[in-house]
């Protein structure tokens, strides 16, 4: 969980509040154990919090049909909870207020995953009119920032957009970022879920082998597992236990390792992505495919640059993707043996384990690029590509700084 979180100005003219219909009506029941909390301060937002009731809203920023459909979305989600506020003159200072004040909460600190324990709360404030436009804060708490779905995660952002901008209104921007979150918390925590509860009984051996003897049953077939018993019990069952503990250590030490490189690369990652996009941006496709001759051939090789940075980075972001994928693991296999959590590692660092990648893995990057940019992108051939991380990263440099030199004097030309 991080304070503030990522916040972003959504057009006023982009978001529509108008009713779409739902799928499924807002029962009474929703109705009834679903209340909206109505308040007059953020301070009052804090002190009327509780896990029940996940809908607060100051002044009327929105009209009944979105607040009855803002219902239905998050009765499915209930880890998930949401300030409306019609305006503000200090965002900052209110958005300080808020995040801490319902982050610190008995209520929304007890929101936890039935499998792993772990908090999982999620909080959204949207604020309608301020200085700065309409904005929006997302806060997440442990679980979602494990799995990579946390307020860190640039994509939650594409994802409420790209909503927004496919006319779902708030409450279906809303739910596709709920379902992104919690799909993912389901999906990630399912192999756990199959694991023995912590409370399982466990049952003295020696206590089998007396009854089975005093019963009678001493079967050919039974003292052979009665020998097995007794030899876990005895000098092997030490060895044993010692080399699996020896297992379990060198296999969190691995799982330790992978998990902090993750940090480190999803901020490179990220940084590499804005900076794409805001070259796409700032650069006229338009404009760039008319050059001709000897400067348009060399325009082209620089746009095909930036299309093959755009691939790498879509096939870093995939090794990434799997290397959390392993380490998330919970099965008694991957927790207990190395194997997985060492492949996770080299995954990251390891010049000879690659992995392959294709132009559809970029897709979600330039989801948000300017139109002509996205037609051009999607019309370069099909290629896969095998390349380690390592590797990605340093082709990633030295294409995109290829790219940046040409596409940036052509800018300047042009605002010229």
């Amino acid at each position: 969980m991080t304070s503030p979180i990522f916040l972003f100005v959504f057009l006023a003219s982009t978001l529509s509040l108008a009713p779409v219909v739902p799928n499924q009506l807002v029962s009474a029941q929703v109705a009834t154990q679903r209340q909206v909390i109505r308040t007059s301060s953020p301070s009052e937002i804090i002190s009327r919090f509780n896990r029940n009731n996940q809908l607060y809203i100051q002044g009327n920023p929105v009209d009944q049909a979105t607040i009855d459909r803002l219902l239905a979305v998050l009765q499915k989600h209930p880890n998930v909870f949401v300030v409306l506020i019609s305006s503000s003159n200090n965002v900052k200072q209110d958005d300080l207020i808020l995040s801490r004040g319902i982050s610190k909460s008995p209520d929304f600190q007890k929101v936890r995953n039935s499998v792993t324990k772990e908090k999982e709360g999620v909080l959204l404030m949207l604020y309608f009119n301020t200085p700065k436009g309409r904005m929006i804060f997302i806060l997440t708490e442990e679980l979602p920032d494990r799995l990579g779905v946390g307020d860190k995660n640039p994509e939650l952002l594409r994802i409420f957009r790209s909503s927004i901008d496919q006319g779902l209104g708030l409450p279906g921007a809303i739910e596709a970022l709920c379902n992104k979150i919690n799909s993912t918390i389901k999906q990630r925590t399912a192999d756990r879920d199959q694991l023995p509860p912590d409370n399982i009984q466990l049952v003295d051996v020696r206590e089998i082998i007396k009854t089975d003897l005093s019963s009678g049953t001493n079967t050919k077939k039974n003292r052979q597992n009665q020998d097995m018993l007794l030899w876990l019990l005895g000098g092997g069952g030490v060895i044993w236990v010692i080399f699996h503990l020896f297992l379990i250590q060198n296999t969190s030490k691995q799982r330790a390792k992978a998990q902090g490189l993750f940090p480190e690369i999803e901020e490179l990652l990220r940084k590499k992505t804005e900076e794409l996009l805001e070259l796409m941006q700032t650069a006229d496709y338009t404009a760039i495919a008319g050059y001709t001759g000897e400067t348009g051939e060399v325009v082209q090789k620089a746009v095909t640059d930036l299309n093959d940075c755009l691939v790498l980075l879509g096939g870093a972001k995939k090794v990434l993707e799997t290397a959390k994928e392993i380490i998330a693991r919970k099965d008694i296999i991957s927790l207990i043996y190395p194997f997985a959590a060492s492949r996770a590692v080299k995954l990251l660092t390891d010049r000879n384990t690659k992995l392959s990648f294709a132009q559809t893995d970029a897709m979600g990057t330039i989801a948000t690029a300017n139109p002509a940019w996205q037609e051009q992108f999607r019309q370069q051939q099909q290629k896969e590509i095998m390349l380690s991380y390592p590797d990605i990263v340093a082709e990633l440099e030295k294409k995109q700084k290829k790219s940046y030199a040409v596409l940036s004097d052509v800018i300047k030309k042009d605002a010229e």
